[in-house]
Formats: C-alpha cells, sequence, structure tokens
C-alpha cells in the first residue's frame, strides 16, 4: 500500500502540463522527451509546441541498436490532409565515442498517400482518440516487461521505440512507448497504441521522393 502511495505521488510530479502560447502542453519530463525535443530543433523540425495547424502528428520510430530510424509526419491543414516520412541514417565519429557522437550522414524525404483514402485515416484517428492516448507510464507501471518467443525481458530500452507527439490548435501532448507489440497485457490503452502504430508505418504508400538537398527547406 505505501509503494503505491509512493508511486501515486511521483506520477504527478513527473506529468507536467504547462500553458505556452495559449496551448496545454502534456508531457512527462523524461529523457525521452527532452531528447526528442532537442532533436527536432537540431533537425529543423516544426515545434507542435506552437503549432497552430488544426491536427499534426509526429511519430518517430527508432531501434537501440539500428543505424537508420523514420521520422512519419501527418498533419490536417486549410482542410487538406498531408502525410510525409523522413528517413534518417547516422554516422558515429569513433573519437572519445559518447552518445552525442550521433550525426545525421544522409537522409530522404518522401510524401506519402494514403493506401486507402484520407477519408479512412481520419475514421481510425477518431477510432483512436488521439488525445487520450496515454503514456506507457501511465499503462504499464506494473508489470514492466514483455514476452517474445517464450522469454521474458526487462529491459525496455531495447527493441522498438515510439515518440509520439500530437497536436491540436490548443493542445500538445507527448507520449513514449517501447515494444507494445510485445506487452505482457493487451489492454485497450495498448491496442490504441498499436492502431496508431500500424496506421503510421502501413497506412500511406509513396507519391515521389524529394531531394534530401531540399529537406530543410522542405516546409510544408
Amino acid at each position: 500500500m505505501r509503494f503505491c502511495i509512493i508511486f501515486f505521488w511521483a506520477f504527478l510530479l513527473a506529468q507536467r502540463t504547462n500553458a505556452q502560447i495559449g496551448k496545454r502542453i502534456i508531457y512527462y519530463d523524461t529523457v525521452q522527451f527532452n531528447s526528442t525535443i532537442k532533436s527536432n530543433l537540431h533537425d529543423s523540425l516544426i515545434d507542435l509546441r506552437t503549432n497552430s495547424d488544426s491536427i499534426f502528428i509526429r511519430f518517430y520510430a527508432h531501434a537501440s541498436v539500428s543505424p537508420t530510424s523514420t521520422t512519419y509526419e501527418l498533419k490536417y491543414s486549410n482542410k487538406k490532409w498531408k502525410a510525409r516520412s523522413i528517413d534518417w541514417k547516422y554516422k558515429v565519429v569513433p573519437v572519445n565515442f559518447s552518445p552525442n557522437d550521433l550525426y545525421i550522414k544522409d537522409f530522404g524525404v518522401f510524401n506519402l498517400s494514403p493506401v486507402n483514402t484520407w477519408d479512412s485515416i481520419q475514421k481510425i484517428l477518431d477510432e483512436i482518440d488521439i488525445l487520450k492516448l496515454k503514456d506507457q507510464q501511465e499503462v504499464d507501471c506494473v508489470h514492466n516487461f514483455f514476452i517474445k518467443d517464450g522469454l521474458y525481458f526487462f529491459n525496455l530500452e531495447d527493441g522498438l521505440q515510439y515518440s509520439i507527439e500530437i497536436s491540436t490548435p490548443d493542445t500538445y501532448k507527448f507520449i513514449y512507448w517501447s515494444n507494445p507489440e510485445h506487452a505482457y497485457v493487451k489492454s485497450e490503452e495498448v491496442i490504441r497504441v498499436l492502431k496508431l502504430i500500424n496506421l503510421m508505418k502501413n497506412g500511406f504508400s509513396l507519391s515521389d521522393i524529394n531531394s534530401s538537398k531540399k529537406y530543410r527547406s522542405f516546409k510544408w
């Protein structure tokens, strides 16, 4: 009982809700959040904490041991949907190696089109109710492990991680999930997150390829 009370207060202290330019900013003050914000600024991505589009979702999928990663962006603005992916490749500077020695080596920007229709994308987002999605800390707070091939894994920093930013004109929300595909308990919250992951990774196809040289000026 004492542990539950302590955990509850730690949970309340960890979550931050700030007002910034009229928007509610909802996040947990974690390494993942701060790293995401730092990377966005470094890579000249739009700061969704101040963005005013009707809906803007940035979905960053990455693996702990992979030199590549992908950022998916989906937005609705001026009564029009748009989607794109940014594929990152990294190189490591070996001298005095540290985690900060990862630098972008190459990247590609891809415009995306829905596999079905934009209406089908909207329907899935409505079913998910994206602003009510919860951070993994709120859902998987006790059984912090997953099962794969009959084995138990406790280190959730291995495997696949997802940093998800959701923005509307009045709310910004950041949530982080690690290995939800292998969650021990497939609760409703886990299933909703998996639906979003499946939508962002499999709900779109390439419509054209933009030169990487144009990336930083490739604004929506």
